[in-house]
C-alpha cells in the first residue's frame, strides 16, 4: 500500500463541564481524638483533635479550608484545640446521633450558630442555638450571650440544615420526638428566627437515626431507629416538607446520605452493618422501593454495632466509620447505580485513633457549586447558571475575569460568554439578597481543539480507514475525536485514488492440436497469460492474455424413459427404443458427436369398485377414505415407471324415516315392536339391500280429554259469553269442545250477576278547610263525584255537594313598659310579641283577633370600671374612692325607666414573688438582666391597668457534683463497685441508668446524671491494670 501523509494544524471548539467544591467541610473531628484533613484532596489523618464523642460532633472551615472551631454539642473548642471562651455547658450531648451542627449566619464573615439538640434520655431540652462570634478573643472566638437560645420541643437526636432557595440563608431542621412534625427555622441575615415551619408528615419519630438534606436542597432522608428509613421532598424556599417515600428496611436504622449527584440514597443498619442504595430516578414510589440494593456490609468489632453515620465528603466520596476501629470505610463512586458504586472497608487509616459511631454533618449546601458551568471549548459560548430560587434573589454580578473580551461583567441570573481565548480565567460571582453580599470564586478553564490536515494517496482497489470505516473512493474525510477535556480533534483527510491499467488481449480459441506464440512463449494449453508493469504512480498496469484450446469431443449416453415420454435426440422428440446419434460443430469449428441409446419402459394402470355403509372406511389414495369419489394409488414398477390404481368408492346411504302419530286417552298404536299406551318416541329398525341400516323413528303423542269448572261473576249491566251465546242473567252453562288432536273437553260455567250502589252527602266547611272529594282536596263550593269499587267489585258512586264558609280576620297594637301586662291569646302577656285569639262565628266558623304587643324595657347600662388605689370615679351622681356598685336612673321616650349600673374596682398594688432554680451556665432575666448568679432581685412593671406590680425573683444556681473517686487499679477477677450518688437520672457508659455499676476489667469509666432540676454533670474514673505479667486493652464505648 502506497499511503503519503501532509500535516497541517489549526484550532476549533470544544467543551468541558467543571467540577466545584467548597471548603468549609474540609477538617473533621469526631470518635476518639480522631480526624480526618481533606485540604490537600484525599482524607489525611489528624490526631491533635480534644473530641471525644461516641456520637454527636460538628466542626467548620473558613472558605480557604481552615480549621475554626469544633464541638461535641455540649463543649466548643476553638481553632488552637483549647476550650472556647464561655464554651462550656452547651445543651447538646456527645451521645445523641446528631448532637450539633454549624451555621454561618448569612451577611458576616464572624458570626457562626452552633444549633444543638441533647439525647433520647432528655427530648425536653429541644432544639436550642449558641452564637458564637469570631471577632471575640483575639479572633479565636466566644459563645457570646446568645447561648442555649429555646426555638422549640421535645426534640430527637436528629438535626440537618439545607440552603434557602435564595441561595444565601438556611433552613435548621429538626423533629419533634413522639410525632411526625418537622420544624424549619430559618436563618438570615437578622438572625434566626423563633416562628418555625411546621408539616405533619411521614413517620412518628421516637428514637435514633441520622437526618440529611440533599446537596440541592430538595430532599431530606431520615433513619429512624424502629422504622427504617424515609426520604421526603422539601420546598427550600417555603420550608414545606412533603411527599413521603417509606423505604423500609427494619430495625437498626441510624446512618444516611445522599449522593453528591442527589440522584441515588444511602442508607446503614448498624446491627448488622448493612449498607442499602436506593435510586430515587427510578420512577414512581414502588419503583423507588424496589430498586433497593445491598452494596456491602460496614466494618467494625462487631461488638453491639457495625459502621455508624454516612457522611460525604469535599471529595464527592461517602466515608463511614469502623466501629471502635481506627479506621474509615468509604464508598468511592457514589453516583454510580448498583456494584458500581465501589464500596471499599477501611480505606482511611486514622492513626491509631478510633472511629466510634458518629462523623460531624454540614449544612447540606457545602456540597453543592454556588455556580455551574457548561461549553469550555474555544470561540464556544460558555453558559454559566446559579443554584435555588433566582425569584427570590435580588440581583446578582458576574465578574469573568476575562478584560480582553469587551465583555467582563453581567448582571444576568444566567449569561452566557465568550472567553477571548483558550486558558484559566478566575470567574467571581456575587449574589445580593436581602441585607447580605455572597461571593464565590472558581477557575473555568477554556480548552483549545486541535485539526490535522493530511493527503493520503492509495492505488485503485485498495482502502484506507478513516471517518470511521474503510474507505476506497477519493475525497475529503473527517474524523473527530474527543481530548482529555472533552473538546473535539479534528483530522481532516484528502484521499487520493490512483487507478491501476489492465489491458486484455482477445484472441479466438483455436482447436486442440494448433500453437500460438505469445511473448517469445509457445502455448499449447488453455489458461490465462499475463504480465505486470509499473505506471507513474507506481500502481501496477496488467497485460492479461487468455487463451482456450477446444478438444474434440466423442459421447456415449444411454437414456430411459417410459411410455407416453419423449426425448430430444437425433434432431427431434424419440418415443421409441433405439441408437440415436448427433453430430455438431463448435464455434472455432471443432466436432462434437454424442451417440445415445434410448431405452423405452412400458407403465400399467387397474380399475376397482368398492361400496362400504356410512360410519365405515377404506384405505386408498394414501388414506383412510370416508367420502365417495376417485382415488390414485401410484407405483413404481423396476425401473422407474408408474403403475397406477384406480379406486371407485361408494357410500351407501342409511335411511332414516321420522313419523308423529297422535293417539287420545285410552287408545293404543303399534310401534317399537308393541302396543303403546304412553306419549314417547320408538324406533324400528330395517337393513337395505347394501346391509345398511335403514331406522323408522315414531314420535307417539297421547291426547287427553278435559273437564273444566268454572265460576264467574260480573256486574249489573255487563254479559258474559258462554253457551254460545252473551248471558246477563245469574245461571250454570255448558260448553263441549275437541282438542286440537280430536279429544273431547268439556267446560261448565257458574255465573253470578251483582249489582251497583249510589250514596248521596251534603256536607259544609269553613274558609281555609278543605275537603277530600273527586280524588283530591276541595276548597271551594260545588258538587263532585267519586266513582269507587264496592266490596262485590262492581262501582259505587258518590255525590257530594259541598259549601264552603267565610272566616272574619282583625287586628290591636299595644305599647307597654316593661313589669306591666296586656290580655291575649287567653292570658296575660309580659312580653313583645304577635298573639292570635281565635273566636267561632254564627256560622260556627273561626274569627281571628291579631294582637301586636311591644313592650319597652327599664333599659340597664353595666360599665366595669377600674382605679387605682388613691385614685377617684364619677358614678351615682358623686366622685367615688371605694370598691363597689353604683346606680344613675334616666327616662326613656316611651316613660320607662333607663338605669346604669357601674362595677367599680380599686386595684392595689401587686407584689409576686417567684423561687427559679436553673443549671450553671444558663440564666433567667431578672432585675433587668440576664442573671447568672445566684440571689434576689426586684423588677418594677406596669399591670395591664397601668398600676405598679412588683416583681421578687429569688434565684438559685444549681451546679450537680458526681465524684466516683479517685482513678485507682483493678486485677485480673476483681470487680470494683461505683456509686454516683442521688440523683434523679443516670447514664454510664455502657448505657445503664441505675446509680450503681460493678466493673470487672481495665479501662476509662464515666457517668453522668441529671438532677431533681435537669441538670447535668459528668464525672470519669481510670481503673488501671498495674497487676503483673498481664496486659489488657478495653473495649468500653456503645451509643446511648
Amino acid at each position: 500500500m502506497l499511503l503519503r501523509f501532509f500535516f497541517a494544524i489549526s484550532f476549533s471548539i470544544c467543551s468541558f463541564a467543571a467540577l466545584y467544591a467548597q471548603s468549609e467541610a474540609n477538617i473533621w473531628y469526631f470518635g476518639s481524638l480522631a480526624g480526618v484533613d481533606f485540604n490537600s484532596g484525599n482524607p489525611v489523618a489528624l490526631t491533635n483533635g480534644q473530641l471525644s464523642t461516641s456520637e454527636g460532633c460538628a466542626s467548620i472551615c473558613d472558605a480557604n479550608g481552615n480549621l475554626l472551631f469544633y464541638s461535641d454539642g455540649s463543649t466548643v473548642y476553638d481553632a488552637s484545640h483549647s476550650i472556647m471562651q464561655n464554651g462550656t455547658g452547651l445543651m447538646g450531648h456527645p451521645s445523641s446521633a446528631q448532637s450539633g451542627i454549624i451555621v454561618p449566619k448569612p451577611g458576616s464573615t464572624d458570626i457562626y450558630y452552633l444549633c444543638t439538640v441533647n439525647y433520647n434520655l432528655n427530648p425536653a431540652i429541644g432544639l436550642r442555638y449558641s452564637e458564637i462570634d469570631l471577632s471575640l478573643n483575639g479572633g479565636l472566638g466566644a459563645v457570646t450571650v446568645n447561648k442555649n437560645v429555646y426555638l422549640g420541643g421535645p426534640a430527637c437526636e436528629k438535626l440537618c440544615v439545607i440552603k434557602h432557595g435564595n441561595n444565601v440563608d438556611y433552613w435548621v431542621i429538626f423533629k419533634k420526638t413522639g410525632t411526625n412534625q418537622f420544624n424549619c427555622f430559618l436563618i438570615t441575615c437578622a438572625g434566626v428566627s423563633l416562628i418555625p415551619v411546621q408539616s405533619n408528615v411521614g413517620y412518628v419519630t421516637q428514637s435514633w437515626g441520622y437526618m440529611t438534606g440533599s446537596p440541592d436542597g430538595k430532599r431530606l432522608a431520615v433513619a429512624e431507629r424502629y422504622l427504617g428509613f424515609e426520604v421526603y421532598e422539601i420546598d427550600n424556599t417555603t420550608g414545606i416538607v412533603s411527599n413521603p417515600i417509606s423505604l423500609g428496611n427494619g430495625s437498626e436504622a441510624y446512618g444516611l446520605t445522599f449522593s453528591l449527584d442527589n440522584n441515588l440514597l444511602y442508607g446503614l443498619r448498624i446491627n448488622d452493618g448493612a449498607i442499602f442504595q436506593w435510586n430515587l430516578q427510578a420512577g414512581n414510589i414502588g419503583a423507588i422501593q424496589a430498586s433497593r440494593i445491598n452494596v456491602g456490609t460496614a466494618s467494625g468489632t462487631g461488638t453491639s454495632y457495625l459502621g455508624g453515620a454516612m457522611q460525604i465528603a469535599p471529595d464527592g466520596k461517602i466515608y463511614i466509620p469502623d466501629y471502635q476501629w481506627p479506621s474509615l470505610s468509604v464508598i468511592q463512586n457514589p453516583n454510580v447505580v448498583g456494584a458500581g458504586c465501589n464500596y471499599m472497608v477501611s480505606v482511611v487509616n486514622l492513626q491509631g485513633r478510633n472511629a466510634i459511631l458518629g462523623l460531624p454533618p454540614f449544612v447540606s449546601g457545602f456540597f453543592s457549586p454556588d455556580f455551574t458551568w457548561q461549553n469550555t471549548c474555544e470561540f464556544n459560548l460558555t453558559q454559566f447558571g446559579i443554584e435555588g430560587d433566582t425569584t427570590v434573589m435580588d440581583s446578582v454580578k458576574w465578574i469573568f475575569g476575562d478584560p480582553l473580551s469587551g465583555s467582563n461583567v453581567s448582571s444576568q441570573f444566567h449569561p452566557k460568554h465568550q472567553f477571548s481565548q483558550a486558558g484559566q480565567f478566575q470567574v467571581q460571582f456575587i449574589l445580593y439578597v436581602s441585607c447580605a453580599v455572597d461571593t464565590s470564586t472558581d477557575t473555568v478553564t477554556i480548552s483549545p481543539v486541535i485539526t490535522f490536515n493530511r493527503d493520503v494517496e492509495i492505488c485503485d482497489g485498495q482502502s484506507y480507514f478513516v471517518a470511521g470505516q474503510l474507505q476506497t473512493t477519493a475525497g475529503m474525510y473527517y474524523d473527530t475525536l474527543s481530548s482529555q477535556h472533552a473538546c473535539d480533534s479534528v483530522v481532516a483527510t484528502n484521499l487520493i485514488v490512483q487507478p491501476n491499467y489492465v489491458d486484455t488481449l482477445i484472441y479466438s480459441p483455436v482447436c486442440q492440436g494448433d500453437t500460438i506464440f505469445f511473448l517469445d512463449i509457445v502455448i499449447t494449453i488453455s489458461g490465462i497469460y499475463d504480465t505486470v508493469l509499473q505506471t507513474v504512480s507506481s500502481c501496477d498496469s496488467l497485460l492479461v492474455f487468455p487463451i482456450v484450446f477446444l478438444p474434440n469431443f466423442d459421447f456415449f449416453d444411454t437414456v430411459e424413459i417410459c411410455d407416453g415420454q419423449g426425448y430430444f435426440v437425433g434432431g427431434q422428440m424419440q418415443t421409441i427404443s433405439g441408437v440415436y446419434v448427433d453430430s455438431l460443430t463448435t464455434i472455432v469449428g471443432c466436432d462434437s458427436i454424442f451417440e445415445t441409446q434410448l431405452i423405452v419402459h412400458t407403465t400399467y394402470a387397474d380399475t376397482f369398485q368398492y361400496a362400504i355403509c356410512p360410519g365405515d372406511s377404506l384405505f386408498v389414495g394414501g388414506l383412510w377414505q370416508i367420502t365417495p369419489g376417485i382415488y390414485f394409488d401410484s407405483l413404481l414398477t423396476v425401473h422407474g415407471c408408474d403403475s397406477v390404481i384406480v379406486s371407485d368408492l361408494q357410500v351407501q346411504l342409511i335411511y332414516q324415516f321420522p313419523v308423529s302419530t297422535d293417539i287420545c286417552d285410552d287408545d293404543s298404536f303399534f310401534v317399537g315392536g308393541a302396543w303403546q299406551f304412553s306419549t314417547g318416541i320408538y324406533y324400528d329398525t330395517l337393513f337395505t339391500i347394501y346391509n345398511c341400516d335403514s331406522v323408522i323413528e315414531t314420535s307417539l303423542t297421547v291426547g287427553p280429554t278435559y273437564f273444566n269448572l268454572v265460576d264467574t261473576t260480573i256486574c249489573q249491566f255487563v254479559s258474559f259469553y258462554t253457551g254460545m251465546q252473551w248471558i246477563s242473567v245469574t245461571g250454570t252453562y255448558t260448553d263441549n269442545y275437541l282438542t286440537t288432536n280430536g279429544c273431547d273437553s268439556m267446560i261448565q260455567t257458574n255465573l253470578v250477576v251483582k249489582t251497583w250502589s249510589y250514596t248521596v252527602i251534603d256536607t259544609a266547611i269553613c274558609e281555609g278547610e278543605a275537603y277530600f272529594t273527586a280524588g283530591q282536596l276541595q276548597t271551594t263550593s260545588g258538587t263532585y263525584f267519586d266513582t269507587l269499587v264496592a266490596f262485590n267489585q262492581c262501582d259505587s258512586v258518590i255525590t257530594t255537594n259541598l259549601t264552603v264558609k267565610p272566616i272574619h280576620y282583625d287586628s290591636l297594637t299595644f305599647h307597654f313598659c316593661q313589669g306591666d301586662s296586656v290580655f291575649a291569646n287567653g292570658q296575660w302577656q309580659l312580653a313583645t310579641g304577635i298573639f292570635v285569639d281565635t273566636l267561632l262565628s254564627s256560622l260556627n266558623c273561626d274569627s281571628v283577633l291579631t294582637t301586636f304587643l311591644f313592650v319597652h324595657p327599664h333599659k340597664v347600662t353595666d360599665i366595669s370600671a377600674g382605679i387605682c388605689n388613691g385614685d377617684a370615679y364619677f358614678a351615682d351622681g358623686q366622685w367615688q374612692y371605694n370598691a363597689g356598685t353604683y346606680y344613675d336612673s334616666l327616662a326613656t321616650t316611651f316613660g320607662c325607666d333607663s338605669v346604669v349600673q357601674t362595677y367599680l374596682t380599686v386595684i392595689p398594688v401587686f407584689t409576686l414573688q417567684i423561687d427559679t432554680t436553673v443549671c450553671i451556665g444558663n440564666s433567667v432575666w431578672a432585675g433587668g438582666q440576664l442573671q447568672f448568679e445566684t440571689g434576689n432581685y426586684i423588677d418594677s412593671l406596669l399591670t395591664v391597668s397601668n398600676c405598679d406590680s412588683i416583681i421578687l425573683t429569688n434565684l438559685s444556681i444549681n451546679n450537680p457534683v458526681v465524684d466516683l473517686g479517685p482513678d485507682t487499679s483493678i486485677c485480673e477477677n476483681e470487680s470494683i463497685l461505683l456509686d454516683a450518688g442521688s440523683f434523679v437520672g443516670y447514664e454510664w457508659y455502657d448505657g445503664s441508668v441505675l446509680s450503681q455499676t460493678t466493673i470487672e476489667e481495665p479501662g476509662v469509666y464515666w457517668v453522668r446524671v441529671v438532677s431533681e432540676f435537669g441538670c447535668e454533670a459528668m464525672d470519669t474514673l481510670a481503673a488501671v491494670h498495674l497487676c503483673p505479667y498481664s496486659l489488657y486493652v478495653p473495649n468500653v464505648f456503645s451509643p446511648n
